[in-house]
């Protein structure tokens, strides 16, 4: 029989068989599984199908991805190369191989099917033809001659129409407009059924959109093909035609019943400038902003920003520097121009911002003034020029001293972000590193794909709407206000308040740097009504006189995440929102997971303030002993995880990477866990070695590193102790000779570490470090050594 999934080697045994053992053709093919019609090929002298297919590459692996680049780069400024273009180039690499033999037929068509990421990057005939009758150019010139007519007019009264379309097909429970006949049943069709609809969408040069035009083919518009939706966009202009595009009928009444009224002048004397564009582009009347787009020429345009900075597809973009409102902006942009965005942390010392620049391979560098002077000189230490520098806190809009204002960027055109469809690219394509220190060395970046971030997302939206639909009320947990005190490059931060609120729509009020009068007097005047918290700001909440001073009652949830929280911590917690019934609940989490493992939906909560919520949807847990094999409920181990959300492993970092998952796939966390009969998760201990710090992991060999460059230090290791419920690095040292003291070597840590990685903890000196005889230090068996006295004076 044959089998479906046989191999190279299983030919090459049939063929054995044949030739060496004595069976025949047939017997061969039924014993191995594999086709007579193959066998008989191979023995003929049939090449294999691996060799097939390299013969039809023509070019080896290492020029494809060569290939592959300036494809992507040429697409990037607006000149995406053609089919008979790309097999040119092809070809002239060969003849200069020495190959003179012409490529096959359909070798192009088949380069770009083994390359998805190709298959909507070529260029058109059409496209072409279109472009070179609009050049920037003519385009500048016509505007140029027309400058006196048009200038004048107000951008509020200049509006740019633009007719677009769509080919509509929807599965699952999905419903397009079937039939033109409205007795008819409405049909559901799947994705190969394709309507045409259009749409007129028009926004003026101040911004503001006017109602869009929606034109569906048919004689009747079928309204349960909106079904739930259909409230959210009743006051839309819907039409209907025979092919479901524009016509003159349609296009005049579009202009009676939607610009006309919505375009109405505050000054009888002001005129209004339409600028029609039928190709999908957005242009402006000269103004003061001078943007000006090129009809069907959106794809040039909205790359010019990522021109600027070379930010091509997978090019890094890192943003050292504290929260600010325009934080989410260099994220999404980032993104958009398919490359890859990376928090750094503010207090980063220049080492750490270098090995950050480094590991990640960042192009372009996001940075306000505090941090601008050291983010040069890191640029430079990664081998990147002063022009690679946007300052984001610079009201200029010119360059100094070769770094870019953020403000400048907005006159590189408008950027129309292309989504990604393709299931494959959306599971491989990294969108975010994560920067986490995992449990060994300097930290490493987790490869944060568009996938994980949409999973995450989502898994975090559902809670959401599950409460919602267990109060019975459409408004529960929504329209809140959050206060953003946790830092936007904290993997919490980044997906709570960039991603997840701008999804929600809410409001959210960001803290560049907290201290604790501004956070309470904030929650006051901005009326906050969600609290993301961490260990030290709950410490200080529960602690402060201050907190009586300030009006909190308009806070209704509660969530602490980054560290675990002591239970009678959280009861006091809870004691300060009384008046308001607001419930604390803690949550689980890590870097490597995007964000969220395990939460409480914002109506739910633990009496027994023990456990750290239910696992987010998709989620798979497994908790399994030291030997590997799997425990039941209730029972203690360590967990290991799989989902969507799940990160892809450390960036360039394969054997961090084959250490983080386990031989089936599923993520190691280190911590050691329990979850009950009804779904809760509670966190018992920790297996690795990691101190949090302020919520922040610190990696004890990173630590140990450092130290052991004092020319006073022999050996050392740094373990975990706790001072009032906090953790901090303690460090064990040998001393290389006498005179070595504790302050000076805090003073030289401190020099080279940024606040939350200092040792805090103490300095211990000890004749010897224990260790296995492998060399691998036995923490376990190192005690704090200010555990029964008064710990060194930093504490």
């Amino acid at each position: 029989m044959v089998r479906r999934n046989y191999t190279e080697d299983d030919v090459a045994e049939a063929i054995l068989d044949t030739t060496d053992r004595g069976l025949s053709q047939n017997e061969a093919a039924q014993k191995r599984g594999v086709p007579q019609s193959t066998l008989s090929g191979r023995l003929s002298g049939q090449a294999s199908r691996n060799e097939r297919i390299q013969a039809h590459q023509r070019i080896p692996k290492s020029q494809e991805e060569t290939l592959i680049r300036w494809v992507l780069r040429q697409e990037s400024l607006g000149y995406a190369p053609s089919h008979s273009q790309l097999r040119a180039c092809v070809e002239a690499i060969l003849k200069q191989q020495g190959d003179n033999k012409p490529l096959g037929k359909h070798w192009t068509t088949r380069f770009v099917k083994r390359h998805l990421e190709l298959s909507t990057k070529l260029g058109k005939r059409q496209e072409a033809a279109r472009f070179d009758g609009f050049t920037p150019k003519a385009v500048n010139w016509y505007f140029d001659i027309r400058e006196n007519e048009y200038g004048w007019i107000k951008p509020e009264n200049t509006v740019n129409v633009d007719e677009g379309g769509i080919m509509v097909g929807f599965g699952l429970d999905s419903l397009v407009i079937g039939s033109s006949d409205p007795k008819k049943k409405a049909m559901l069709k799947g994705v190969q059924s394709r309507t045409w609809t259009s749409f007129i969408e028009a926004v003026t040069a101040t911004g503001r959109a006017l109602k869009p035009g929606i034109i569906f083919k048919g004689k009747e518009l079928q309204k349960q093909w909106f079904l739930n939706e259909f409230e959210l966009i009743a006051d839309w202009h819907y039409i209907t035609s025979p092919n479901g595009w524009t016509d003159n009928h349609i296009a005049l009444e579009w202009l009676k019943d939607v610009y006309l009224p919505q375009t109405e002048p505050r000054d009888a004397s002001d005129a209004r400038l339409i600028i029609l564009d039928g190709h999908g582009s957005h242009a402006q009347c000269r103004n003061d902003s001078r943007r000006l787009a090129l009809p069907n020429c959106t794809q040039m345009i909205r790359r010019k920003r990522a021109a600027r900075f070379e930010i091509w597809p997978n090019t890094e973009v890192v943003r050292p520097g504290g929260s600010t409102i325009l934080y989410p902006a260099v994220i999404f942009g980032s993104i958009a121009a398919g490359g890859i965005f990376t928090g750094a942390n503010p207090s980063y010392t220049y080492s750490e911002l270098v090995n950050q620049l480094t590991v990640s391979g960042a192009k372009c560098i996001v940075t306000d003034s505090p941090r601008l002077e050291m983010a040069k000189k890191a640029a430079e230490a990664a081998g990147l020029p002063p022009n690679s520098l946007v300052l984001i806190d610079s009201k200029d809009s010119s360059a100094v001293g070769g770094v870019s204002s953020f403000q400048s960027l907005l006159g590189y055109g408008t950027y129309s972000w292309e989504r990604i469809s393709n299931p494959k690219v959306l599971a491989d394509k990294p969108a975010v590193l994560n920067f986490s220190s995992g449990t060994t060395g300097l930290p490493k970046a987790c490869e944060i794909t568009h996938r994980n971030l949409v999973a995450n997302a989502e898994q975090n939206l559902h809670l959401d709407r599950v409460a919602r639909k267990r109060k019975n009320d459409p408004t529960f947990a929504a329209n809140d206000v959050h206060c953003a005190f946790l830092p936007f490059y904290h993997a919490m931060g980044l997906i709570t308040f960039c991603i997840l609120n701008v999804k929600r729509g809410c409001t959210t009020v960001v803290m560049p740097k907290f201290d604790l009068k501004s956070f309470l007097s904030t929650i006051q005047d901005f009326k906050v009504t969600y609290l993301i918290l961490a260990p030290p700001v709950v410490s200080m909440l529960v602690k402060s006189p201050l907190v009586c001073q300030y009006d909190l009652s308009s806070v209704k949830f509660l969530v602490c995440g980054a560290a675990p929280l002591q239970a009678d911590v959280e009861k006091r917690l809870e004691a300060l929102f009384s008046k308001t019934g607001a419930r604390s609940r803690q949550g689980w989490g890590m870097s490597e997971a995007t964000m969220s493992i395990s939460i409480f939906g914002p109506d739910e909560f633990d009496p027994s303030h023990g456990s750290v919520g239910y696992l987010v949807a998709n989620m798979q847990l497994q908790i399994i002993d030291e030997n590997g094999k799997a425990l039941g409920y209730d029972e203690e181990g360590e967990a290991i995880l799989r989902g969507p959300n799940m990160f892809k492993g450390y960036y360039k970092n394969p054997a961090a990477t084959k250490e983080a998952f386990t031989d089936d796939g599923w993520v190691k966390t280190g911590d050691i866990v329990k979850i009950d009969r009804t779904g809760l998760v509670t966190i018992v201990d920790r297996k690795k070695e990691l101190i949090k710090v302020k919520g922040f992991q610190v990696a004890p060999s990173e630590l140990e590193g450092h130290l052991l460059e004092h020319e006073g230090v022999l050996d050392c290791a740094v373990i975990r102790v706790l001072r009032n419920g906090q953790e901090h690095p303690q460090a064990h040292v040998v001393r290389k000779k006498p005179g070595a003291t504790a302050e000076s070597i805090l003073s030289f840590m401190d020099k080279r570490l940024s606040p939350v990685k200092r040792i805090t903890g103490g300095i211990v000196f000890t004749d010897a470090i224990p260790k296995s005889r492998s060399g691998k230090i036995l923490r376990r068996l190192i005690k704090d050594g200010f555990a029964s006295k008064d710990p060194s004076p930093r504490l």
